[in-house]
C-alpha cells in the first residue's frame, strides 16, 4: 500500500498539516488508492475533531497532505483531484544522480510531489453555524462524556436556540431537527469540513441523551475503549456506541451518515 502509516503533524502559516508519505505509488491501482486516501481523510477528520490540542488556537485551518518522492501516475493524480486535493510543489533533499565528477558539481535537488486538501471551518460555510460552534467552544463543560453529558446537552440546546433559532429537547424529533438545520446551514458547500472538538462533544452528548429518552436503559460509562454510550438489548446484552465517532461520520458524510438513522438502529436493537 503506497500510503505509509507515518504521520507528520506541523503548523505552517496558520494551517495544521497532517502529512502522509506516499511510497512506490506505481504499485497501487487507482480504485484501491482512492479507497485508502478516503479512509485516511476520515481518520484525520476524526483526529482533528476529537483532539482539542490540535486546533489550539481554535481558529486554525487544518489540511491533509500527501507527499511523494516518486512521481504519481496520471490515474492517481486524477483520483486526488476527484477527492478535492490540489497539487503543490516543494523541494526535497535527494540528489538527482551521482558521477565521478559529482563533488565538483552543484548538488541538484529533487522535487517532492505534494498534494493538499484544506478542510473548511464553519466560518467558511455559514455565519450562524460558526456562531453556534463558537458558543460551544466557550460554554462547554470540561470532562468525559460520562460526567458531563446532561449539562453538555443543555449547553447545546441553549446555543441552538440562540444561534440556530431552534427549540430542542433530547429525543428523535430534536435530533432530526438539529441535523436537518446543520445540513441546511452547510447549504451548497460539498467539500470536507471539520468541527471543533467542543462542538463534536456537545453533539455527541445530545445524541446520547436522545438515546436515553428513547431507550431508558441507556446510560453513560467511563469506558477506556472509547464507547461510553451503553444500551441494553432485549436479551439483556449491552450495545456499546461511540457518539463522537457518529458525529464525525455525520460531518464527513452528511445525509449518508445521519445521526438519527444511527440512533434508530441502535435503539431498535434494544427493544
Amino acid at each position: 500500500m503506497p500510503l505509509e502509516d507515518a504521520l507528520l503533524l506541523a503548523v505552517k502559516q496558520g494551517v495544521v498539516e497532517l502529512t502522509v508519505p506516499v511510497s512506490a505509488p506505481h504499485t497501487d491501482e487507482p480504485e484501491a488508492f482512492a479507497h485508502a486516501v478516503r479512509d485516511r481523510m476520515l481518520d484525520h477528520q476524526y483526529q482533528v475533531m476529537t483532539d482539542p490540542t490540535i486546533l489550539d488556537p481554535d481558529n486554525l485551518e487544518v489540511a491533509t497532505c500527501l507527499e511523494s518522492r516518486d512521481p504519481l501516475d496520471d490515474p492517481l493524480r486524477e483520483v486526488l483531484l476527484s477527492l478535492g486535493m490540489a497539487p503543490l510543489a516543494t523541494e526535497g533533499g535527494g540528489d538527482q544522480g551521482h558521477s565521478m565528477f559529482s563533488r565538483f558539481q552543484k548538488r541538484q535537488r529533487t522535487q517532492l510531489e505534494r498534494w493538499r486538501l484544506t478542510y473548511a471551518r464553519t466560518k467558511d460555510i455559514n455565519p450562524a453555524l460558526h456562531e453556534f460552534e463558537e458558543c460551544l467552544i466557550e460554554e462547554m463543560p470540561e470532562g468525559p462524556l460520562a460526567d458531563i453529558a446532561e449539562q453538555a446537552s443543555e449547553t447545546l440546546a441553549t446555543a441552538a436556540r440562540t444561534y440556530l433559532r431552534l427549540l430542542l429537547s433530547p429525543g428523535m424529533d430534536g435530533l432530526r431537527t438539529l441535523e436537518r438545520r446543520i445540513l441546511e446551514a452547510r447549504g451548497a458547500h460539498r467539500g470536507r469540513w471539520v468541527l471543533h472538538p467542543a462542538a463534536v462533544q456537545a453533539l455527541a452528548a445530545f445524541v446520547g441523551e436522545s438515546a436515553r429518552v428513547m431507550a431508558p436503559s441507556s446510560h453513560w460509562v467511563d469506558d477506556p475503549e472509547g464507547e461510553p454510550l451503553w444500551v441494553a438489548n432485549a436479551q439483556g446484552q449491552w450495545i456499546r456506541s461511540d457518539p463522537e465517532y457518529r458525529v464525525v461520520q455525520f460531518v464527513a458524510g452528511g445525509n449518508k451518515a445521519l445521526l438519527s438513522v444511527a440512533l434508530a438502529s441502535i435503539c431498535a436493537q434494544s427493544n
